[in-house]
Formats: structure tokens, C-alpha cells, sequence
């Protein structure tokens, strides 16, 4: 099954094997607990060109948002708040679409 992903996550594959899965990713998966936990989370839906497309600030804390801003070359204006750098990160991405 190919689930896309809403809301960034971390899922432990067998409690052992820690993958991070981001916002708008494509997981192609067979595994039952990642399907219906995912899912029933609000994480990840099925992908049949119809889940809803999540904006690339979802789930992030103000140090992964700069983080992300930093990896993309955005500078990141002094004092920013982190709806502000949200909707920096968010118009970056909307562009690339």
C-alpha cells in the first residue's frame, strides 16, 4: 500500500528501527502497524491522488523550522516568531509546486 504522508513522523520499524518519514513523502509499505497506526493518527493516508496535501511546516518545533529554512537558504529574520517562520518555510514550499 502507498500511504502519503500528512504530518511529519518518526516510526520505529519492529520497536528497533527508528525511519522519519516528511510531511508530503510517499511511503510504499506492506507493514499492517505503520499502515493503521498512521492512519488512525491522522499521520499518513492512502495515497490514491485524493490525501490531503500538507504544508512543509507541519509539525515543526522552532528549531526544526529554522533548520529547514537554513537547509533550503532562506534567511531567517531576527525575532522571528514561529508562525512567521512557518509561513516562510510554507511559501517556499508552495512555490516549488
Amino acid at each position: 500500500m502507498k500511504l502519503k504522508v500528512i504530518k511529519a513522523f518518526d516510526w520505529a520499524h519492529r520497536g528497533v528501527q527508528v525511519e522519519c518519514f516528511e510531511a508530503g513523502s510517499i511511503i510504499d509499505t506492506e507493514d499492517e502497524d505503520l499502515i493503521r497506526v498512521a492512519t488512525g493518527e491522522g499521520w499518513a493516508a492512502e495515497d490514491d491522488g485524493s490525501a490531503p496535501q500538507a504544508k512543509p511546516s507541519a509539525g515543526l518545533k522552532v528549531d526544526e523550522l529554522k533548520a529547514a529554512l537554513a537547509a533550503k537558504g532562506i534567511e531567517i529574520p531576527e525575532g522571528a516568531k514561529k508562525d512567521e517562520l512557518a509561513a516562510l518555510l510554507d511559501a517556499q514550499g508552495s512555490e516549488q509546486q
